[in-house]
């Protein structure tokens, strides 16, 4: 198989960016204009923080959107929080009940789009409630962040953007944000993970075993990375070290123009525009681009045929054995969305790859 592959885990990245005012660090924390920021070691560690200030969190109850990441739901149930599921319109709006009175209600901004409206979110905030806005897929929408508020949290796990082995972040509007951090992790496998497909990308090592074992290294270091994080308690920890150094060596400015390049490129040529989950317009930070298909069989086989390509498109989410059977549309989801890689490390050729790529599956 080719080694110009397309998706999965971040390699090492290039440092192109010379000033700091340009990085994608200064760039985060400017995204704090009338909140604090605080950087922190992954998302879920970032949800954990926010839960830790929320007052009185243990009397309130807990209001989970039914289509989520598992690692979401991590902090909430270690934190030994009542977790109530709400449901969503197609094709992705949320269906909060507007008579909730002091509770927590997370909110997630599903693949760029802007899931509730700001006057929405002031309405939730006027009857008592604290709000999580999971800004991990809009965080390159600088106008998401013009509302302040004490009981107004937005969260994101870093890495799924930016090339860093990971990395949180929590922007508030709060006086104090009390938590004691605790050592910094051990990131090693994920930065040996990043340095080894780097190796596999850029390397002349021909396509054979040498190269696979190469692959293999990176793939092997990542799942034990994701393991060791499910099987752990989330602690209080900062933002690692050597993502904060590749976050001011990364240009911002190159990196959202490509991704706004490629996603509105594969939004125009896309051979089966039915197939797609948002409309274009409806879209406020390029994060990737969420295909719908009719049955599960057919999400399959599309998968097999682009990975066969050299294409690994990623799949969100499995909520299996967590969100209840009875929120069916969220289930579908979870049964016949897939994503298209859209990101920076990409450009137009390879964009066009995954059109033709999905333009031979027959849907």
């Amino acid at each position: 198989m080719s080694k110009s592959e397309i998706g999965g885990l971040y390699e090492f990245p290039d440092y192109d960016c010379r000033r700091y005012s340009e990085s994608s660090f200064s760039w985060l924390k400017a995204r704090s204009q009338g909140l604090r920021v605080r950087f922190l070691s992954d998302g879920r560690t970032a949800i954990s923080a926010v839960l830790r200030n929320i007052p009185d969190v243990r009397k309130k109850a807990i209001h989970l959107p039914a289509y989520l990441c598992r690692a979401i739901v991590q902090p909430f149930l270690e934190q030994g929080l009542r977790i109530r599921f709400y449901g969503h319109d197609p094709p992705l709006r949320p269906l909060i009940d507007t008579h909730i009175t002091d509770g927590v209600i997370f909110i997630i901004d599903y693949f760029g789009t802007e899931a509730v409206k700001e006057r929405d979110l002031k309405e939730m905030l006027s009857r008592g409630n604290s709000v999580i806005l999971d800004v991990t897929h809009s965080i390159l929408d600088p106008k998401r962040f013009r509302m302040a508020d004490p009981d107004l949290y937005y969260i994101a796990s870093l890495r799924k953007i930016f090339p860093i082995p990971d990395g949180g972040i929590v922007y508030h509007a709060r006086e104090r944000f009390g938590g004691r951090y605790g050592r910094c992790g051990n990131y090693g496998p994920m930065v040996e993970a990043m340095a080894a497909k780097r190796l596999y990308r850029d390397s002349s090592i021909p396509p054979g075993d040498c190269a696979m074992a190469v692959k293999e290294s990176f793939l092997s270091r990542y799942r034990d990375f994701e393991l060791e994080k499910d099987r752990n308690r989330v602690r209080i920890r900062p933002l690692p070290a050597i993502s904060q150094e590749i976050l001011k060596h990364t240009d911002v400015s190159k990196m959202i123009e490509r991704r706004w390049e490629n996603l509105s490129h594969v939004c125009r040529n896309f051979p089966s525009r039915d197939l797609l989950l948002f409309d274009f317009r409806e879209i406020r930070s390029p994060f990737i681009l969420p295909l719908v298909f009719p049955d599960s069989s057919q999400r399959d086989r599309t998968r097999d045929h682009l990975v066969s390509q050299g294409i690994f498109p990623p799949v969100h989410w499995d909520i299996g054995g967590i969100v209840p059977e009875s929120f069916t549309l969220e289930h579908h989801l979870s049964q016949t969305l897939l994503s298209v890689p859209i990101d920076q490390r990409y450009d137009l050729h390879d964009i066009n790859r995954i059109i033709e790529a999905l333009s031979a599956v027959d849907t």
